[in-house]
């Protein structure tokens, strides 16, 4: 008979079935990166300066390392307090726990190449522009309604603030008021006869983005008084089609600002159209190193 030993050496030893880690697709990577990266921008803990001064950011392209996993999401970023954008390439790390989720953790955002323009940056400027041009409709046709409380680091920059408010003061003295030189025909987006042009520039350290914008003239256009036309403001050479405007917007400088006009030069009873290139036309207006160029929306 055999022994206890011998009949415990016989049996087979027990197997352990191995279960493989539950592995990632791209897509789940870059999903999760994603995720993170939105988290990363929204959150309050410190991740790097790039990402925890960023306003708004507009994705433009996800690649995955197909060695690491690592996810590069390629941003267009608009940071705090200025109005330029960097294009950001940001690294993540992603790694996927025993129970298949796939999780990101940020590794750095270095400047990528090329230029960009942000989404939000260029749609909170043009907003603000269309409040510009409503109370400044209502300050032309009451010029003693202009209150430099109100619109003072809210609407108008410091500077601007101060010359409306001579302007106006002068235009009451001289019981004038005025027609706006634009037809109201809708906003920045709809309003306009020509393609929006811009540029960012410095002047004098000022972060500046100007938008030139060309509309059909008012046809009432001109300074009033009493109710009569005194002055159309317009020669006898003029073509007599569209207003232009040109708004140099800056950025306030406390913390969570919002855009700020800074000026707004004109032409009136012009012509956008009557030339071969408009945003040449333009440039040849308002020279500057940094060129006028079509805002595409």
């Amino acid at each position: 008979m055999p022994t206890t030993s011998a009949v415990a050496e016989a049996e087979p030893s027990p197997t352990v079935a191995v279960v493989a880690a539950p592995r990632a697709t791209n897509e789940q990577r870059i999903a999760a990166a994603l995720n993170q990266l939105a988290i990363d921008v929204a959150g309050d803990e410190p991740i790097s300066p790039s990402i925890d001064s960023l306003i708004a950011y507009d994705v433009m392209d996800t690649t995955v390392n197909p060695k690491t996993g690592d996810v590069t999401i390629t941003i267009c970023g608009w940071p705090e307090g200025t109005v330029f954008d960097t294009v950001r390439a940001n690294l993540y790390s992603t790694k996927t726990t025993s129970d298949g989720t796939v999780t990101a953790t940020h590794i750095t955002s270095p400047t990528g190449p090329g230029e960009c323009l942000n989404t939000e940056l260029i749609n909170t400027a043009l907003d603000h522009i269309d409040e510009y041009d409503i109370y400044w409709d209502g300050i032309l046709t009451d010029p003693a309604s202009f209150d430099p409380d109100r619109v003072s680091g809210t609407l108008f920059a410091e500077e601007l603030v101060l010359r409306t408010s001579a302007l106006t003061e002068g235009w009451v003295s001289d019981e004038i008021y005025f027609a706006e030189a634009f037809a109201p025909d809708g906003d920045l987006r709809s309003g306009t006869v020509a393609d929006l042009l811009y540029r960012r520039y410095i002047d004098n350290d000022l972060e500046i983005l100007e938008v030139v914008v060309c509309r059909n003239m008012n046809p009432a256009s001109g300074i009033y008084r009493g109710g009569a036309l005194i002055d159309d403001e317009r020669s006898p050479d003029a073509p007599g089609l569209h207003a232009v405007n040109a708004y140099q917007l800056v950025r306030a400088n406390e913390p969570g600002s919002r855009w700020l006009v800074a000026g707004n030069p004109a032409l009136v009873w012009s012509d956008c159209l009557g030339v071969d290139d408009w945003a040449a036309a333009a440039n040849g207006w308002r020279p500057r190193a940094a060129p006028l160029e079509v805002l595409e929306l």
